[in-house]
């Protein structure tokens, strides 16, 4: 029989629970003691801790003491080793997991909740008691940390792990989509910090994180990092309807990517605008800056490649400051590798290597293993030249050509800059002129009396013909003349005319070479994995490529979708049961699973897929096991 209000208040020995459920790792401390409460039939967590004897100033403390809980459980206090440190430290930090955080990072009395996550794992974990953790990464929403029906703050001692205080269960209610990939990244990277696993470097490499700063930071350090940023966020940048701790997020987001891009461009915006410019030095200038990261309390070892950027951005960029000599870089070698090239013309290494391919970078030296090196010390065929940095729209709207057009023919590698823009993602004035020109070369100018055989460039951007890519590469052949415009209406590039029939021709061949393909990062996007390990599926032969001269290597599609029917990839997996992947495979062993092993050489979790008929047998029944 399970007890009911009145048995608690008996004074003698505390009776144990009828239901005890079992702590999972990585979940929340309250959160366990509130799952306990729903199991047992109790309208909120207070009975059990009245039951258990806690005095008023325990049960209002971030961590009722868990050797009072315990015998309610009929367990000892170290039966509760899974759920981290339990005991409040002195001062200011509080446990959580394996770390003593600052409260200032925390909200560990009103946790938020993504109930999507309660429905797959049937708990609250730790991390959303984290003051930025305000989003899902794997459900790509915004957590709830407030009722929707009656408003109040969600704290514990609610009715149930997604039931607030007045009855209303926040799992009916619509989710707050959260689509900005990079924040997501951080978060994501703020939950591996927490529970202790491997960070996802495709991830990171994606959007252009320093991979191998974040995995030597700790995770105070990066909340404090996050913190400090806040104090510097302007007002009114936030989405009333988002919680201020997301607007912190996209700026430190967009603060890390193409790193160090996005990092002097976060100085650029945010504290440029107040630098003093009566000081001479750098550190002067930006004082407020300097002492807020690198002189208050975050360790410096952690915070070497933020301050190594810093100095960057006042040497190649700001040029306004004196830079002192023990600030000043060390004079390193000219030859580097495309990683190094990436970082010295300021893109990421996908684009350098693009660059390489067109032979706008030459290439110094070719070693036998493959790897190219440059020579810094050569002339680069960028110029910081002056103009204005157009946005894409403004571009668009100079060239007539629709903006997600404009978009796709950038990243297919058609675009051809030499005038680096600031920041990297916008135009280059002079860049777009040229495009301009290269359209409408050698055109006359002609009425249009017949608009069945004739066909104006605009007309054909307006045409429902499948992805932008292929429009993106109809532009392409314009500028190369593979296509050949018979005149033009006017003065700009959407007023090329051309012969319909040829258009429809081309169009059709362009539509025809696509079929059953997609690109890579429709693939990335599909299977979830990094491109490193796209290829590694070519390699053996799992996955097979198409390469063409407009679309460049393409996949078939058939075959991408054959294998994600049949697997899914030991990370999501070790995502889903909240540990790591090593302790996966381990797992893998002692149950027979058998695993498909793309690497070619030695073990890599990341090259490890289970087949989704076994993953059953893992505990997971979620969508990942139904696709099977």
């Amino acid at each position: 029989m399970i007890l009911i209000q009145d048995d608690l208040l008996d004074d003698t020995q505390p009776k144990q629970l009828v239901i005890t459920p079992k702590p999972q790792y990585g979940e929340s401390y309250m959160g366990f003691v509130l799952r306990t409460a729903e199991a047992n039939g109790y309208p909120s967590i207070n009975p059990i801790l009245r039951h258990a004897g806690l005095t008023e100033n325990e049960m209002r403390s971030a961590r009722p003491p868990i050797g009072k809980l315990a015998p309610l459980f009929g367990k000892t206090p170290e039966d509760f080793a899974v759920l981290g440190e339990t005991d409040t430290a002195s001062g200011r930090n509080i446990p959580l997991m394996d770390h003593a955080l600052s409260a200032l990072y925390l909200r560990s009395k009103h946790a938020r909740v993504c109930p999507d996550c309660v429905r797959e794992c049937g708990h609250v974990q730790a991390f959303w008691e984290l003051r930025h953790a305000v989003a899902c990464p794997r459900h790509r929403r915004m957590a709830i940390s407030h009722c929707p029906a009656c408003h109040r703050e969600f704290d514990w001692w609610r009715q149930g792990l997604t039931r607030c205080q007045c009855g209303y269960d926040v799992a009916e209610d619509p989710k707050v989509d959260a689509n900005h990939t990079a924040a997501l990244t951080l978060i994501e990277v703020l939950q591996a910090k927490l529970m202790g696993t491997s960070l996802n470097t495709d991830a990171l490499d994606y959007v252009g994180f320093p991979a191998a700063s974040l995995q030597a930071m700790s995770l105070s350090t990066l909340l404090g990092i996050l913190h400090r940023i806040e104090r510097f966020q302007p007002p009114a940048a936030n989405d009333a309807a988002l919680p201020e701790e997301w607007s912190t997020l996209v700026t430190a987001s967009e603060m890390l990517q193409t790193w160090p891009t996005g990092f002097h461009r976060y100085l650029e915006r945010v504290h440029a605008p107040q630098a003093d410019m009566q000081a001479k030095g750098l550190r002067g200038q930006f004082e407020s800056f300097y002492e807020a990261f690198f002189k208050n309390g975050l360790p410096k070892a952690e915070l070497a490649f933020m301050h190594e950027a810093f100095v960057e951005f006042g040497e190649q960029h700001w040029k306004q400051a004196a830079i002192h000599p023990s600030f000043q870089s060390k004079q390193a070698s000219s030859i580097v590798g495309i990683e190094g090239l990436a970082k010295a013309v300021g893109v990421r290494p996908s684009t350098a290597r693009k660059l390489v391919e067109k032979e706008i970078i030459p290439i110094h030296s070719r070693h036998q293993n493959g790897h190219l090196l440059f020579d810094l010390s050569q002339q680069m065929p960028f110029e910081f030249a002056e103009g204005k940095s157009l946005s894409l729209e403004a571009a668009a709207e100079l060239l007539d050509i629709p903006a997600a057009i404009l978009r796709a023919y950038r990243s297919r590698g058609y675009y051809q800059a030499r005038h680096l823009a600031k920041p990297l993602t916008l135009y280059h004035e002079k860049d777009v002129e040229v495009l301009k020109s290269d359209l409408i070369k050698d055109c006359r100018y002609m009425e249009i009396d017949d608009e069945v055989n004739f066909k104006t460039l605009r007309k054909i951007m307006l045409q429902k013909l499948g992805p932008s890519e292929v429009k993106a590469a109809f532009i392409d052949a314009v500028r190369k003349r593979t296509i050949i415009p018979v005149g033009i209406n006017g003065s700009r590039p959407g007023d090329l005319v051309f012969n319909s029939r040829k258009v429809k021709d081309f169009l059709s061949q362009l539509i025809f070479k696509l079929d059953d393909t997609i690109s890579i990062d429709g693939v990335k996007s599909q299977l979830e994995v990094g491109e490193k390990i796209i290829y590694q599926l070519v390699k053996t032969g799992i996955l097979k490529t198409k390469q063409n001269s407009d679309f460049g290597i393409r996949f078939v599609k058939s075959d991408v979708d054959d294998f994600d029917a049949k697997y899914v990839s030991c990370r999501k997996i070790a995502q889903l049961k909240e540990m790591s992947q090593n302790e996966l495979i381990k797992m893998c062993d002692i149950l027979s699973i058998p695993r498909l092993n793309v690497a070619t050489a030695g073990i890599s979790a990341n090259m490890i897929f289970i087949s989704r008929n076994h993953i059953v047998l893992l505990g997971i029944r979620t969508h990942l096991s139904e696709a099977a």
